[in-house]
């Protein structure tokens, strides 16, 4: 055989390769293909982007997308947020119109429960008791049970914690509170069971500012507080402060929670998760506890903070 013939079969016997590799992985990406189209939703809908919730972290990630979780939410995530607040809370009516609050019910369980896995996340431990959750609309009861008196003429919903397994709710029964500003107050009392569920004893270390300014800040959904340079010069200092979130006076009461909860903020996203939850499990004195961590005390760093704004 001449060497221009050889020539010509080889090259005929490298294209026929060519040409059946080609055709076996064409062959195979049909099928690939074809077995993908078994896993396609058919479904025109687009795929939401909660379907089904496996872990608390869940939660915790979606705090900035998603604000209130009623019937419309995507996938299941309501229905099993209601199935979960089963295990955690119970609800108690001590109301005349009971059936108003009865109603809401589902979507109150639905939200506290979005955020008691928020704050189990954050605060790295679950309740050990199961949450009741008391509705009454008599003012004088809620003043017997929490033990505090108050001039009621301002309030229009009111609560508190007791330990890590009661919270109060009381409604003026002359106004119509609304499901969602119910769920914000029960968010703001679940972080005061959270802290009570982590020290026992945080009333005797944690000044106020700091219990309340957690319980606003890590209370969800919340709407931004704004604090104007005239209110800052009416709390120049922590002990004004804590004077102003004890007030039986709205006006100071109103400002010292939104002044707290900003200067919270301020030392979460400064110092972190870790900085803000090892505050009230230490049971010594705060101030100190304070310095021991991040180097400065409390007063130091609330001056630098209005310093910032």
């Amino acid at each position: 055989m001449n060497k221009k013939l050889k020539t010509c079969l080889l090259l005929l016997l490298i294209v026929a390769t060519i040409i059946s590799c080609s055709s076996i992985s064409f062959f195979f990406g049909i099928i690939s293909e074809m077995d993908d189209t078994d896993n396609i939703d058919t479904n025109d809908e687009q795929p939401s982007e909660i379907t089904t919730i496996t872990e608390k972290q869940v939660y915790y990630e979606q705090e900035n997308t998603q604000r209130y979780f009623d019937e419309e939410s995507p996938g299941d995530v309501y229905q099993k947020l209601i199935n979960d607040a089963s295990q955690h809370f119970e609800f108690e009516y001590s109301v005349n119109n009971v059936e108003d609050y009865e109603k809401d019910e589902n979507f109150m369980l639905a939200n506290i429960e979005h955020q008691y896995s928020r704050l189990s996340v954050l605060f790295n431990t679950e309740l050990s008791n199961k949450v009741t959750i008391k509705l009454v609309d008599d003012f004088d009861q809620f003043k017997d049970d929490m033990g505090v008196d108050y001039d009621s003429d301002f309030v229009t919903h009111s609560g508190y914690a007791l330990g890590n397994d009661f919270i109060e709710i009381y409604i003026n029964p002359l106004l119509t509170i609304d499901k969602f500003s119910l769920a914000e107050t029960c968010s703001h009392e679940l972080v005061h069971s959270f802290q009570n569920e982590l020290n026992y004893y945080i009333h005797s270390y944690v000044p106020t500012w700091y219990m309340e300014g957690m319980a606003e800040g890590l209370s969800f959904p919340q709407e931004d507080s704004i604090i104007h340079q005239d209110i800052l010069e009416k709390v120049p200092n922590l002990d004004t402060l804590e004077s102003f979130i004890t007030s039986a006076l709205y006006k100071e009461y109103s400002i010292g929670y939104d002044v707290c909860e900003l200067f919270f903020l301020y030392l979460k996203d400064t110092y972190g998760d870790e900085f803000i939850i090892n505050l009230i499990k230490i049971d010594t004195n705060f101030d100190l506890n304070f310095k021991n961590q991040i180097g400065i005390y409390p007063d130091n760093a609330y001056l630098d903070w209005i310093e910032q704004l």
